[in-house]
């Protein structure tokens, strides 16, 4: 776990800096291949994972790395589902609070990261969902939301309402999310998440055809 260790952070300027996140990159896809590969293995050492991504989060920190850390915790959540959110309150917490984070990459990754959240964090995620439908709300509510600087974070948190909506109707004013949710679309600029929102689409034609016909 050293390699998430705070004391070794992505060197500034020009090309160490370019150097530094191309390392940071490396380090996050090798260890998503790790999660896949040893799951088992890896659940007695979440406590170090989880505080290593903590340190990398908070404010004092690049925003290189706290998008690094926010993008591993979002891996994370994937790979471990419930297993990984019943030790995750406060992190969820920081999570929905840096979706309106002063940084639009960061916010983008944060968003992104509450959707994982709701699609694979179950029964763990619920008492959490108002919590997170404010958080989104307030995102793409803002009057820079649709700046150019912003509308990738706007379509993350867009999506991770799509989301919300679909996996855990049934904790919130479905028809209120299911209203701003369209009122949103189509999102067309973070390619990423138009996959996704297209997926989630298809499955909430299936299952919600009365309320879109409306």
């Amino acid at each position: 776990m050293d390699v998430l260790d705070t004391s070794i952070s992505i060197p500034k300027g020009d090309e160490a800096s370019e150097q530094g996140e191309k390392v940071s990159k490396k380090v996050c896809a090798c260890l998503k291949i790790f999660m896949k590969t040893y799951k088992g293995s890896l659940l007695q050492f979440f406590d170090q994972l989880l505080s290593r991504m903590e340190h990398m989060w908070v404010k004092d920190k690049t925003v290189k790395e706290r998008k690094i850390a926010l993008k591993i915790f979002a891996d994370v959540v994937e790979e471990f589902r419930e297993e990984a959110l019943k030790f995750c309150e406060s992190e969820l917490l920081l999570l929905f609070k840096a979706c309106n984070d002063d940084e639009p990459e960061v916010q983008e990754v944060a968003a992104h990261g509450i959707g994982v959240a709701a699609a694979f964090g179950g029964s763990i995620f619920k008492p959490l969902v108002g919590e997170a439908v404010s958080a989104l709300n307030a995102n793409i509510s803002d009057s820079m939301a649709l700046h150019r600087d912003y509308i990738m974070a706007h379509d993350a948190a867009v999506t991770a309402l799509e989301q919300i909506y679909l996996f855990h109707k049934d904790r919130i004013n479905a028809s209120e999310v299911f209203s701003t949710w369209l009122s949103h679309l189509p999102i067309k600029n973070n390619l990423l998440e138009v996959k996704i929102a297209h997926d989630l689409l298809c499955s909430i034609v299936e299952i919600s055809e009365d309320e879109l016909l409306r």
